[in-house]
């Protein structure tokens, strides 16, 4: 009997981008033999969908709605999204200095 990383797939979901779609396939079943909720991310031409800074990109979302930031992402805003995430990142980082502050 197979042993699962996680004891429910609710707590970890995973986007799978690539060509061909067999070879997509055979990892998608592994990402749900180690116990993760895999998500169809579509093809290469659309792999980025979940880079840096796009909505899906390290987001703990369910899978319904990893699929929809997937699906709703839109390419002539990855700049945007990318200076987003780093605001926000640097924000956080300000954050957990010494007397740092969560807005700057």
């Amino acid at each position: 009997m197979p042993v699962k990383a996680f004891p429910s797939k609710a707590s970890a979901r995973k986007s799978v981008a690539g060509d061909p779609m067999d070879a997509k396939a055979a990892v998608l079943r592994l990402v749900d033999d180690l116990g993760f909720d895999p998500v169809d991310g579509g093809d290469l031409d659309n792999s980025w969908r979940q880079q840096p800074g796009t909505p899906a990109y390290c987001r703990d979302l369910e899978a319904a709605a990893l699929r929809r930031a997937l699906a709703e992402a839109d390419r002539s805003r990855i700049a945007e999204y990318r200076a987003e995430q780093e605001a926000r990142i640097r924000r956080y980082i300000a954050a957990q200095k010494p007397g740092g502050s969560a807005r700057k």
